[in-house]
């Protein structure tokens, strides 16, 4: 079983993915609602994210546009956060500083902690959460 992230945007998916595929590398694929067919004869709806999936050796993130804009009202609410692990606390930094040059809310400053060599906690500019650990101690090392 393979678990992945779909983040969730307000008509603004297509810039989110682009924003992320730039840290993350790997390999996007950006699927149109007007791709799939889905456009309901609306050119608008047509130019919206039904998938952009960004995919690595470790990682696979996917972002689309909500469902509201292609008259699917959303009517769940749930908070979430995406969790990043790296290797070492330096490669954890610069995408911690990356995320926070242009971030919401700071939620705790990256420094070293008890359980890692560096983590800190940020709302980027779409105000999705990232929990981002380096260089683990104890605890997350036990997913391998």
């Amino acid at each position: 079983m393979k678990i992945f992230n779909s983040l969730v945007f307000n008509g603004n998916a297509a810039e989110a993915a682009e924003y992320y595929h730039k840290i993350l590398k790997g390999k996007m694929q950006v699927v149109t609602y007007k791709d799939m067919g889905m456009d309901f004869g609306d050119e608008k709806i047509g130019k919206l994210i039904a998938r952009a999936t960004i995919k690595g050796d470790d990682f696979y993130i996917a972002c689309s546009d909500d469902s509201e804009f292609v008259g699917q009202p959303d009517t769940q609410t749930s908070k979430m956060y995406v969790s990043a692990l790296f290797d070492t606390a330096d490669q954890a930094k610069e995408f911690y500083d990356y995320l926070a040059k242009d971030a919401v809310a700071i939620r705790v400053p990256f420094s070293e902690s008890p359980f890692a060599g560096g983590f800190g906690w940020v709302m980027d500019k779409y105000s999705v959460g990232w929990e981002i650990t380096g260089e683990i101690r104890f605890g997350m090392d036990k997913l391998d």
